[in-house]
């Protein structure tokens, strides 16, 4: 993963991007994208769905005529256009109000551009949050955003082999007959009707024999960004369980098998598993549709690249205990935790006025390692699935699936990370994410200093004011200080204009030595004590569509208090 030192001009630069904002996106790859209308240089009404009726993939480029980097790739999005024009479609929008029609139609004739181009009318930019440009999001048939990416491309082949990892290729493998599918797949007596899939794109599964058994495979191994499935239907009463017996050999956490009833997916697996069953209540009773598939990604292969299923089948709620009790069990906690457990790390809290650790990591939790080796704890619950979460670590731009780790005698799982240090690699921290699916945002962010000279550093490099530097204390310190004092309870509500709570408002509480800060729960509460003493209180930060309704400082009373905070919704 890129670090997050591009906060550093220069390394903005050397990348090839400039911010153009700091706006808080609503899209990432995985989501279904809303349909919008441009209207080109040239006067032509152009919409991503209408679009994607003839073209296989739509490519959206956010630039603006004053951006280096955006005019530098666009004679190599040209060529890979030119081969791809017949499958791909290139919707290239400024997001810059003074690119005028007139404007990016020079620009276009001057580059000799093709494609479509016009001014970002639908809000592009925002959309899918484009701190940076130019950024580059590809949609596929059903409007699924499959990629997003802020950097230019520096030669034709980095188009084509973007189209080409999104391009879905069609199946080369004969589907098995029906008749073969039900014998191999149900049992004598069973009831479920299996069917290859209609879509076009789906490569089937076959009949194979695997370790003396007759099973359907995945015919899809070795093909990037491709799918198998199979599909069946059957009548089921509610407690009724569904069975799957399957054995997997795939890359962990990207490559999965999933397992869906009524369109909705109840499970997923991939890595290594042998022979085994996964059991899922039916949840209502009457007429069911089921579906396997076999998902790959565009990366890499791990293992066989394969899944093997021996046998589907309903068994009655009479029996579901004794099926379910087969299903893998693992450790789950209370809440999810993500914590570096080294024996000499110190947590730490941060204070940074210039919010700019929090602009490029979002919200963090922060440690001293005082060594080299940082000790990862990771506990879960029970809503986070761990054969597709993973732990990613910008030391070394490794992923770790939490499914290949042996969890410890108290359930929770353990890795040992490297650490940065500006004497070494020339960044003076390190950081993990937890993904809960590595589709998704990270749940839990975690930094880690190899000493306090790095920490110094990295606050040195955070700091946009000279007056209010961006500053860091042991969180043990706080809590040995107020050991033993008498301390004064505070509350603090955040509400909108109609009584609702505001989360991820954040609070700087300050007296004349030091400031805390501290951040709204899902109901728009923080509580804090204090020592005796003059604390004033600032309401630091809003989230994104909030405004102050009045003064934003507050000076706290004496012995505690009840604070509420009206803000506007805007």
């Amino acid at each position: 993963m890129k670090k997050y030192i591009a906060l550093v001009m220069t390394l903005i630069l050397a990348l090839g991007i400039f911010a153009v904002s700091n706006a808080s996106g609503t899209y990432q790859a995985g989501d279904i994208m809303n349909d919008f209308t441009i209207v080109t240089h040239d006067g032509k009404s152009i919409s991503l769905y209408e679009t994607l009726k003839s073209k296989e993939l739509v490519m959206i480029n956010i630039w603006a005529s004053w951006c280096g980097p955006c005019r530098s790739e666009f004679p190599y999005m040209e060529e890979a256009y030119k081969e791809y024009s017949d499958r791909v479609e290139i919707i290239a929008v400024s997001c810059d109000a003074n690119d005028t029609k007139k404007t990016i139609g020079e620009f276009a004739k001057d580059l000799g551009l093709t494609f479509p181009m016009g001014q970002d009318t639908a809000n592009l930019a925002y959309l899918f949050n484009a701190q940076y440009i130019p950024t580059t999001a590809l949609i596929s048939k059903t409007g699924r955003i499959e990629f997003v990416e802020s950097s230019a491309m520096s030669s034709t082949d980095d188009f084509r082999n973007l189209f080409e990892a999104f391009l879905r290729k069609h199946p080369s493998v004969a589907p098995s007959d029906q008749t073969q599918l039900m014998q191999a797949l149900n049992e004598p007596d069973g009831k479920i009707e299996f069917y290859n899939s209609a879509d076009e794109y789906a490569w089937p599964m076959t009949i194979y024999q695997k370790d003396g058994r007759d099973v359907v495979m995945a015919s899809n191994t070795g093909v990037g960004n491709s799918y198998a499935s199979l599909k069946g239907r059957t009548s089921a009463n509610i407690g009724d369980v569904l069975v799957v017996e399957f054995k997997t050999s795939t890359e962990p956490m990207f490559d999965l098998m999933k397992i869906c009833i009524d369109n909705t997916v109840v499970k997923v697996f991939g890595g290594e598993h042998d022979w085994m069953t996964y059991a899922h209540p039916f949840g209502y009773s009457g007429e069911h549709q089921i579906e396997i598939t076999y998902v790959k990604n565009m990366g890499e292969s791990a293992g066989s690249d394969c899944i093997w299923i021996d046998t589907i089948k309903v068994v009655p709620a009479a029996e579901a205990l004794e099926a379910l009790s087969l299903n893998p069990e693992y450790p789950v906690h209370d809440r999810m935790t993500l914590e570096i457990a080294s024996p000499n790390s110190k947590k730490v809290l941060i204070f940074d006025p210039s919010g700019t650790l929090e602009y490029y990591f979002g919200e963090f939790e922060a440690y001293v390692l005082n060594g080299s080796q940082a000790e990862i704890k990771l506990g879960i619950t029970n809503q986070i699935d761990p054969e597709i979460a993973c732990i990613v670590s910008d030391y070394d731009g490794s992923g770790h699936a939490i499914s290949a780790i042996e969890p410890d005698e108290d359930g929770y799982y353990r890795l040992t990370l490297g650490c940065d240090s500006m004497s070494e690699t020339g960044y003076p921290y390190s950081t993990v994410y937890f993904y809960s699916d590595p589709a998704l945002d990270p749940e839990k962010t975690v930094m880690y200093f190899m000493d306090e000279e790095n920490l110094d550093a990295m606050m040195a490099l955070a700091s946009q004011d000279e007056e209010n530097p961006a500053v860091w204390t042991y969180e043990q310190d706080i809590e040995d200080g107020l050991e033993g004092e008498e301390v004064y309870d505070y509350t603090v509500k955040v509400t909108d204009q109609n009584g609702n709570g505001v989360a991820g408002a954040m609070l700087q509480v300050c007296d004349d030595t030091v400031c805390s800060v501290y951040v709204t729960d899902e109901n728009g509460q923080s509580a804090f004590s204090l020592l005796p003493g003059i604390w004033e209180m600032h309401v630091l930060m809003l989230p994104d569509g909030y405004e102050m309704d009045g003064d934003n400082v507050i000076a706290l009373a004496d012995g505690g208090e009840d604070i509420e905070i009206t803000v506007i919704k805007k």
